[in-house]
């Protein structure tokens, strides 16, 4: 997940790797309600946001000023952010054709 997040190249392939740690590759198709995903998302949302935050207030403890309620907000608002991507992707479907799913990811999503 943390090469994911650092590496360089397209959306595309970028998506093709998320989708990767979400299925197995021979699986054809992502149902909205992946048992995988919420963790997995989540897992990603806290290696881009609290993790960096937390390593550089460790090397650098004056270049960050947030606390530990801070980084406990920011991971509560981890599900609402799941909720809004998914409904983004998926809208009314219950699951999509991998790729759909991967075109609908890079044309809707920041990466």
């Amino acid at each position: 997940m943390m090469g994911l997040l650092h590496c360089g190249g397209s959306n595309q392939v970028k998506v093709k790797i998320f989708y990767n740690l979400l299925q197995d590759v021979s699986q054809t198709w992502i149902a909205a309600q992946d048992k995988d995903f919420a963790p997995s998302f989540s897992k990603m949302l806290k290696l881009a946001s609290i993790f960096v935050f937390k390593s550089m207030k460790e090397s650098e403890p004056d270049s960050v000023n947030f606390t530990d309620e801070d980084f406990e907000k920011m991971e509560e608002e981890f599900e609402t952010i799941t909720e809004e991507f998914l409904d983004a992707i998926f809208d009314y479907e219950s699951k999509l054709d991998r790729e759909v799913w991967e075109k609908i990811v890079v044309d809707k999503c920041a990466w």
